[in-house]
């Protein structure tokens, strides 16, 4: 499927071309308690993650990232990585799954767990396993250990080391953990309109016994939610202005909050202007907004020609409207929302269809795509340097987001430009978000 995942949804615009008290419930020895953990360390490289240790990843050889690392380069020598509970575990038994990028970051000589005794870190007693070995979970256990932090020493090589994935298991009954919770990113929403909302119950083993509400913390109108228990609802805004919503998780007697900010503006409108001899423009926007859109760097500011279609009432059904745009012709169709654009032979070069989530979809042929300025090839093979370059970019998801990887001709400098050599090209300078181009 071919789709802009965006993180705004309403400005759109193109161009063509302590320490918990443990109250136990069954035995439930062999799960993992990584997930519930809070990750630290000595160091992280700026393109990997702590979230990574526990994202619940299974790889399969070591240099293969998946969805995502924890590396420490540049750094060498002796690192560590730490998980803290909040409330205390029983642990006797860890997994690691060691990063060997082949580059930079390559497997440790030598590892070592120490867990918080109440005043310092010391070693586990009598540890069997240790290993460093590649492309495997690499085992160890030791005698049982109560504690609320375990931590991880590394001894690397001549280079810096990594892990894919990091797993605690539980020994015995399972702790009565406190909820965590996230409500999401901030975002825009359109006044009377539905607007989709997930939030997230994080580092959680088991949520059967946790509720959560949506609720308005403040906001000029009434929000409405479909179902304010639900962590994933959506909800409607009876006026435009600034809100703040709020989402609660209880647990017991234990709870948690996560806020997020709504800007509600109004109906959008839709405007096609000609950008050039072979190109159009396609904004949409709240009606009479005074807001511009985000600068970038990567679109041309100057003046460009009044609309030749403009649209207000683009909830309600109408009759296709039809123009010239340039040297297109250009189509809009209601429900849903769709710009169809054609050579002024009516050969087809396009079409973007708009949800009511903020998503954009376009058409893909079975002509190769170019662009997206991602430097280089996806490394699949031993070493970047024999990997075939990727030049057609369908067939998988671009997140779109700049990262330095040794797996690439130099940094990931993502570009939303896609240049369809069966004779289109469109360019998205907001909103951002992931390019979907898979089949």
């Amino acid at each position: 499927m071919n789709i802009l995942k965006p993180s705004v949804a309403v400005f759109s615009s193109l161009l063509f071309l302590l320490f918990g008290v443990v109250d136990t419930t069954a035995a439930a020895t062999d799960v993992n308690l990584a997930p519930v953990a809070e990750p630290s360390t000595s160091h992280v490289s700026r393109d990997t993650s702590l979230a990574a240790l526990h994202d619940g990843h299974a790889p399969e050889t070591s240099h293969v990232r998946g969805k995502g690392s924890y590396g420490n380069w540049p750094s060498k020598g002796t690192q560590w990585v730490q998980y803290d509970w909040t409330a205390p575990v029983r642990t006797r038994k860890v997994d690691v799954f060691w990063w060997d990028d082949r580059a930079g970051v390559r497997l440790p000589k030598a590892c070592r767990f120490l867990y918080w005794d109440g005043e310092r870190f010391v070693p586990v007693q009598n540890p069997s396993g240790l290993g460093v070995a590649k492309d495997q979970f690499n085992t160890t256990t030791f005698d049982e250990v109560r504690t609320t932090k375990l931590r991880l020493e590394i001894d690397a090589t001549e280079r810096s080391t990594g892990i894919l994935e990091w797993k605690v298991y539980n020994e015995g009954e399972l702790p009565n953990f406190p909820p965590s919770v996230a409500a999401g990113v901030d975002r825009i929403a359109i006044q009377g309109r539905e607007t989709p909302f997930a939030g997230q119950l994080l580092r959680a083993i088991s949520t059967d016994t946790t509720k959560v509400t949506w609720s308005k913390a403040s906001g000029p109108g009434k929000v409405v939610f479909a179902d304010d228990a639900a962590l994933a609802t959506t909800a409607m805004f009876s006026a435009v202005g600034d809100y703040v919503l709020n989402l609660t998780a209880r647990k017991g007697k234990m709870s948690d909050s996560s806020t997020l900010a709504v800007r509600v503006v109004g109906k959008p409108q839709l405007d096609i202007r000609a950008a050039g001899k072979t190109g159009i423009r396609i904004t949409m926007q709240p009606q009479d907004s005074k807001d511009t859109f985000p600068y970038t760097p990567a679109l041309v500011e100057r003046d460009y020609p009044k609309a030749v279609i403009s649209l207000r009432e683009l909830d309600s059904a109408f009759e296709p409207v039809k123009a010239r745009v340039g040297q297109m012709n250009v189509t809009v169709r209601s429900k849903p929302l769709s710009v169809q654009v054609t050579t002024l032979d009516n050969e087809p070069l396009q079409k973007i269809t708009f949800a009511p989530d903020g998503a954009m979809s376009f058409v893909l042929d079975d002509q190769p795509v170019l662009g997206m300025g991602q430097g280089g090839p996806k490394q699949t093979g031993d070493s970047w340097r024999t990997d075939k370059i990727e030049l057609d970019r369908r067939g998988r998801s671009h997140p779109m987001t700049p990262w330095y990887g040794t797996g690439t001709y130099g940094s990931n400098n993502p570009v939303p430009l896609m240049g369809g050599t069966g004779g289109w090209g469109v360019f998205i300078p907001t909103p951002a978000g992931t390019i979907d181009l898979s089949d």
